[in-house]
């Protein structure tokens, strides 16, 4: 069986797609993933969900805590620019 995927959706996102969740997957989904685990390119990586989330959680936090320093950052200068 050959697989194949559109054109378009390559172009559109080859350079933009972080992520894809395949959740509850066709059996013909599995069977191809079955076969292309072998040839992935080193730049992509296959993880659980569980760890992906993991991830995706401590970059959140980390951007909010910085959103955080920025604002008090900026309170300071303003407060000095009103002195």
């Amino acid at each position: 069986m050959r697989f194949r995927y559109p054109k378009i959706l390559h172009f559109r996102y080859c350079r933009t797609l972080t992520t894809l969740l395949i959740a509850h997957p066709y059996p013909v989904t599995l069977t191809f993933l079955q076969q292309a685990l072998s040839n992935l390119p080193s730049d992509i990586g296959l993880v659980a969900v569980s760890e992906y989330l993991q991830e995706t959680n401590k970059k959140q936090q980390r951007c909010l805590s910085l959103a955080k320093v920025n604002q008090l950052l900026a309170n300071m200068w303003r407060s000095v620019l009103k002195n």
